[in-house]
C-alpha cells in the first residue's frame, strides 16, 4: 500500500493523474471488454498521460527556440519625417515646406561571435535537459500506473 502521507504534493499528484487516466482509459472500453491487464494499464498511461504530452511540447518548444540561438538578430528598417507641416497654408504637402525631411535607415546588429556560440551552447543544453526530463516523466508515469495497478489489483 501506498503511503500518502510519505509522498511529497508532486508525486501524489502523479500517481492520481496515473490511476484516473488508467480508470478513464479503462471506462472508456466497451462494458463487454475483459479486465485491464497491467500491460494494457501501463501502456494506456503512457499514451494518454497529460504530463508526458506536455513534457514532449517543451522539448519541441526547446527545438525551435534552438534553431534561432546562433543565428544574428533581424535587422531593422527605421523610416522618419520631421518638420512635416500639421497646420497653416502647406498643411499635408511635402513640397511647400522647404524644411521637411524625410529618413531611412537599414541597422543590423553583430553580437559577439562568442556569445552567439554560448547561445547555441545553452540552447543544446536546454534540448538536452528536456529529453531527458521528458524520459524521467515517461518513466515515472510508467512507475505510478504499475503501482496503482497492482495496488488495485492485489490490494
Amino acid at each position: 500500500m501506498i503511503s500518502m502521507i510519505m509522498m511529497p504534493r508532486r508525486a501524489v499528484r502523479r500517481l492520481l493523474l496515473s490511476i484516473g487516466a488508467t480508470l478513464a482509459s479503462a471506462w472508456a472500453v466497451p462494458v463487454s471488454a475483459g479486465p485491464l491487464t497491467y500491460e494494457q494499464a501501463v501502456r494506456l498511461a503512457a499514451a494518454n498521460a497529460p504530463s508526458l504530452k506536455a513534457r514532449a511540447a517543451a522539448t519541441a518548444g526547446a527545438r525551435s527556440s534552438a534553431v534561432a540561438a546562433d543565428r544574428l538578430p533581424d535587422p531593422t528598417l527605421d523610416l522618419g519625417l520631421q518638420n512635416f507641416p500639421v497646420s497653416g497654408p502647406n498643411a499635408g504637402s511635402f513640397t511647400r515646406d522647404d524644411f521637411t525631411m524625410a529618413t531611412i535607415g537599414f541597422s543590423q546588429t553583430f553580437p559577439n561571435l562568442a556569445k552567439r556560440h554560448a547561445r547555441a551552447a545553452r540552447a543544446a543544453a536546454d534540448i538536452g535537459i528536456a529529453e531527458a526530463g521528458e524520459l524521467v516523466e515517461g518513466r515515472n508515469v510508467r512507475l505510478e500506473t504499475a503501482l496503482a495497478w497492482v495496488d488495485l489489483y492485489y490490494g
